[in-house]
């Protein structure tokens, strides 16, 4: 089953894409480049991908840069959105409400919900 939350972030970056790209279906393929990152607003889309952690849960993360850093954080039963925060090392992102956490360095993360930590790993094989 696909994930509503998902699909409404996918269409979001679809209809807010870079609008100075050029246009392939108008026949100016000849002069197309690279596809150009999502972006939303100022903020640009670095990456998106499955993450793993150890408390079973799985997730798609999508991290945003510019002046409203943040990442998407998405399974399939539950969404956040979590603004970035000042670390020391690695990039953490927290709600509003202090609750919810995701602090990553590298390839590995630490997901803080409802006072409990979980330690994630890439996963290359999440999908929704």
């Amino acid at each position: 089953m696909r994930h509503p939350v998902l699909s409404c972030v996918l269409l979001a970056l679809i209809a807010c894409g870079d609008s100075s790209a050029p246009d392939a279906a108008a026949g100016d393929s000849a002069t197309a480049g690279p596809i150009p990152p999502a972006t939303l607003g100022a903020d640009t889309m670095v990456s998106a991908g499955g993450w793993r952690c150890t408390d079973g849960s799985v997730w798609n993360v999508t991290v945003w840069q510019g002046p409203g850093a943040r990442i998407a954080l998405s399974s399939t039963d539950t969404a956040y959105v979590l603004p970035q925060q000042p670390a020391a090392s690695g990039a953490r992102y927290v709600d509003s409400t202090g609750t919810v956490s995701w602090w990553t360095k590298g390839d590995s993360a630490t997901l803080e919900r409802a006072g409990r930590s979980a330690g994630c790993g890439t996963a290359s094989d999440v999908e929704f």
